[in-house]
């Protein structure tokens, strides 16, 4: 900075301006609730996004969002939806799951459910709803991957437990144990 009199003096002072490097936005809360529905039902996704000037959600959600909002999303299949957050530094993104159709093991039998004797074959059998893949495990079977809906043979040498575990969209699983006695 100049200053000058009228006088013909001038004076000098330096002015120091720092520009501190802008951070890019910060993504507080992106969730969807529940995270599991059922084919034909809705769930929300809400978010909260601090130093935003554009939000963005994909699939279908839209542009231009609130940077703390929530919208109702009825996705036919398990989907993944993507938050985007810009400012003039950068942008960040973030994920939520929305899980369609909860894996359930609707049966898991043994027939006969006692062994006549040592070895004499039992058939496990079973039925799963929204499940992608099953293992089943057992106190003299190691861990076999097997059909989401259907059967196995086994000879049980003596009584034990048996474990059929479903596995579903997004992670999720659930287990169900029978047990099989041998006479």
């Amino acid at each position: 900075l100049q200053a000058a009199s009228c006088d013909g003096r001038t004076v000098t002072a330096p002015v120091t301006s720092t520009v501190a490097p802008g951070s890019i936005p910060q993504v507080v809360v992106f969730v969807a609730n529940p995270s599991t529905i059922e084919a034909g039902q809705s769930t929300k996704l809400c978010w909260q996004v601090n130093g935003s000037t554009s939000i963005a959600i994909t699939p279908g959600v839209g542009s231009n969002l609130n940077a703390n909002d929530c919208a109702t999303v009825s996705p036919t299949q398990t989907t993944t939806y993507t938050l985007t957050a810009t400012n003039a530094t950068g942008q960040i993104q973030a994920n939520t799951t929305v899980n369609v159709g909860q894996v359930r093991i609707v049966s898991f039998t043994a027939t006969p459910a006692f062994s006549v004797a040592s070895g004499a074959p039992v058939v496990l059998a079973w039925q799963t709803q929204n499940a992608t893949s099953v293992v089943l495990v057992g106190a003299d079977l190691q861990p076999q991957t097997a059909a989401i809906n259907g059967s196995m043979t086994i000879n049980p040498v003596q009584s034990g437990t048996y474990t059929l575990t479903a596995y579903g969209a997004g992670g999720q699983t659930t287990s169900v144990s029978i047990s099989v006695f041998v006479r």
